[in-house]
């Protein structure tokens, strides 16, 4: 069993949490961004739950994700070429690490009811990338979430 969907659109990471002082206690929260991408990943996936019968992965599980930036309209041809085969690849920020914490934390989202899995403690392997785009394919966000397999690797 295997959920796999696509949140369409540009992949925002999961940015540093604010801090603020309000009648004298201290409140964490997102950026408005990052809680619009947030709610974009979680409703993404409840589709995709919905359409896959609402089963639940138990146990250990395998999380890939790809993550497709447009590359710089300010780059010539060439080097777009480049990017769209791989041969570049977007070895800038934002940091892959932050594309994964805001898809776990939108698929597991604490104030809506439990999709796909019952805690993002299952997901024991990660598999991650980041790719340039540019009009072929759209920006966004490629989750693939299964049951894990030993040999995978």
């Amino acid at each position: 069993m295997e959920y796999h969907f696509f949140i369409e659109g540009h992949p925002e990471p999961q940015a540093r949490p604010r801090f603020s002082l309000r009648h004298g206690y201290l409140r964490v929260h997102d950026k408005k961004e990052s809680k619009s991408f947030k709610d974009r990943v979680y409703a993404t996936a409840q589709k995709a739950f919905m359409e896959g019968g609402q089963v639940m992965l138990n146990g250990a599980l395998t999380m890939e994700l790809t993550v497709y930036r447009e590359y710089p309209s300010s780059w010539s041809r060439i080097k777009g070429e480049l990017a769209m085969k791989g041969k570049i690849m977007p070895d800038t920020k934002p940091d892959l690490d932050n594309y994964i914490k805001i898809a776990l934390d939108g698929i597991g989202m604490k104030d809506y009811p439990k999709i796909i899995f019952n805690n993002d403690a299952q997901i024991v392997q990660i598999i991650a990338k980041k790719r340039y785009v540019r009009l072929i394919r759209v920006e966004g966000m490629d989750i693939r979430i299964r049951e894990y397999v030993d040999n995978e690797v």
